[in-house]
């Protein structure tokens, strides 16, 4: 009966050697690799971070007329979080002269289009796109335009 477990003599202490410098520059590489990968985050956060974050204020102006939606005068904070490429957007109106809070939306960053879009939703989508000075916004719901927004950075 022939064996089926072969005793196999160890490689040469040089092919030991060659395959462990192998397996180190394999692994040298996925590191610098990964770092590279999040220095790129890095960057788009914080090009995310000084475009978007800071107080904005101005009109949000409601496209669907005779609805329960009116035009208002607003102040936005945006800021950062703690998850990669997210911003948070706190919405208040002003009503007789005072701030009233509306809720917080949570945002991610797309580089290309130079804006932020709200992360789904069951209440819409709102995108923003910075020109200059202003972030250019829309709300759609239900797949129809229901608010144009125009905030100037203060």
């Amino acid at each position: 009966m022939r064996n089926a477990f072969k005793f196999r003599e160890p490689k040469p202490k040089f092919y030991q050697k060659v395959r462990r410098c192998w397996q180190i520059c394999i692994c040298l590489t996925l590191f610098s690799l990964s770092f590279h990968a999040k220095g790129q985050q890095s960057q788009q956060q914080i090009k995310s971070d000084s475009l978007f974050r800071g107080i904005w204020r101005g009109k949000s102006i409601c496209q669907v007329k005779g609805s329960a939606c009116h035009d208002e005068s607003v102040v936005f904070y945006i800021s950062t979080t703690d998850k990669n490429l997210i911003l948070e957007l706190k919405a208040n109106k002003i009503v007789n002269g005072n701030e009233l809070e509306m809720g917080t939306i949570q945002f991610h960053y797309d580089e290309k289009m130079n804006a932020i879009e709200s992360v789904p939703a069951t209440n819409g989508v709102w995108k923003f796109v910075r020109e200059g000075n202003h972030l250019k916004g829309t709300l759609v719901y239900n797949n129809q335009l229901f608010r144009l927004v125009d905030i100037v950075k203060s």
